[in-house]
């Protein structure tokens, strides 16, 4: 089943599971940010000695590394279980589950056997018909809602204020909810408004070293993050936003807060890699950058000196806005390689790449490029170019870059 935004069905699977949570959730939804912030929470919890659970979607290397408990990923075995027993409840009982509510199920339930106390959940699309979305206010600390971006604009609405109302959908009465105050003013007024009706305290954040975080005693310049990209002082505040809120019923520390920040990662957003080949190894770098404003991040993290130019290798999940995204990011002195990630895609049927040809038309570039049918092609080529390679598009292609890394011997270093 493909993507199909409602409540329904993965209620009706709960109940059927006996779910009952015992544990308490951070819910954060956005278009770009929403993983690095849930990885600085959890890292956060986890230094702090808090048993912690997180769902982030889509998954890196495989359908399992989605959920991880104490930030290492729950394994191959203990995932196959939990989901079977789900999978296997949704077929009797003809409920007819998606694959992404499959999963939510199957993370929650394994957050209550493995005795989470604070699970940190990211949506998959949206907000508030994601399936993520069916804990109740009494069972959740914080909400949080990062960038948003136009994205998935056939599903959430064309304009930003609609795609804001989606998001905010996860504002749950009387719950604060910390907002990335860099947003669109129609943005903020959109969530303002909502968590009003609700008496959800809201909380924008700022990326001045000065924010101030009462309850943690500290000020955003306090941290270091080892992320790249100026966005991320931003999706550090947002993550600060939540642990001052979570303050008040767990006792998270300053010094586990910056412990946890040091510790963190999160591939493939701006990622250096020594990419092991069959034949060596070539320096990449990765960047999930799946639309335009993730590209706009991605063109600024480059800079503006780039006069021998880029080797791109680019693809992009069909029905992206293929022009939108690459206009900002490529120069013209730049090369690109237009070429596919593998499908399926594992636990995203509904997942296609566009190929090559059509994104190359798409993309309406008037620079020196080529089509390659797979990334190892794509790869042959861009060594011979002599240019500096960069990844991008889609989170599904780095995902791929950094199997076939691990494939050929190379050293997970994330």
């Amino acid at each position: 089943m493909g993507i199909d935004l409602q409540l329904a069905r993965v209620k009706t699977l709960l109940s059927k599971l006996d779910f009952s949570p015992k544990f308490k959730a951070v819910h954060i939804a956005g278009t770009n940010g929403k993983g690095s912030v849930s990885s600085y929470v959890s890292h956060a919890l986890t230094a702090q000695g808090i048993r912690n659970g997180r769902l982030n979607s889509p998954h890196l290397l495989y359908k399992w590394d989605s959920v991880q408990i104490n930030d290492r990923a729950v394994s191959e075995g203990d995932f196959a279980a939990a989901e079977g027993h789900v999978r296997e409840i949704d077929r009797q009982d003809n409920i007819n589950c998606t694959e992404f509510e499959l999963l939510t199920c199957t993370a929650l339930k394994m957050f209550n056997e493995r005795g989470v106390r604070v699970a940190v959940l990211e949506t998959g699309l949206g907000g508030r018909l994601d399936a993520t979305n069916v804990l109740s206010a009494a069972g959740t600390l914080c909400t949080a809602i990062t960038k948003i971006g136009l994205d998935h604009e056939h599903l959430l609405g064309s304009t930003f204020e609609k795609i804001a109302y989606e998001k905010a959908g996860i504002i749950k009465e009387g719950v604060p909810c910390v907002v990335d105050g860099s947003n669109e003013s129609s943005v903020l007024r959109t969530i303002e408004e909502i968590a009003g009706k609700k008496g959800s305290e809201y909380l924008p954040v700022s990326d001045s070293p000065t924010q101030k975080f009462d309850c943690l005693g500290a000020c955003l310049g306090d941290f270091r993050t080892n992320l790249p990209g100026e966005y991320q002082q931003m999706n550090l505040s947002v993550a600060l936003g939540i642990l001052n809120v979570l303050s008040r019923t767990f006792p998270v520390r300053k010094d586990a807060i910056e412990r946890g920040i040091r510790n963190t990662r999160w591939p493939g957003r701006l990622q250096k890699l020594d990419l092991k080949l069959r034949l060596g190894t070539v320096p990449v770098l990765l960047d999930g950058a799946h639309n335009s404003q993730a590209a706009e991040q991605l063109s600024k993290y480059l800079g503006t000196s780039r006069s021998t130019g880029i080797t791109f290798i680019i693809a992009m999940t069909s029905g992206k806005d293929a022009s939108g995204l690459l206009q900002s990011l490529i120069k013209p002195q730049d090369t690109v390689i237009f070429t596919r990630f593998t499908e399926p895609v594992d636990g995203m049927p509904w997942i296609e790449s566009y190929s090559p040809e059509e994104l190359s038309t798409k993309s309406r570039l008037n620079v020196k490029s080529t089509i390659e049918p797979n990334l190892e092609a794509a790869l042959s080529t861009a060594q011979h170019i002599q240019k500096p390679i960069v990844i991008c598009g889609s989170l599904y292609l780095v995902a791929e870059v950094l199997r076939l890394h691990l494939r050929n011997g190379g050293v997970q270093t994330w």
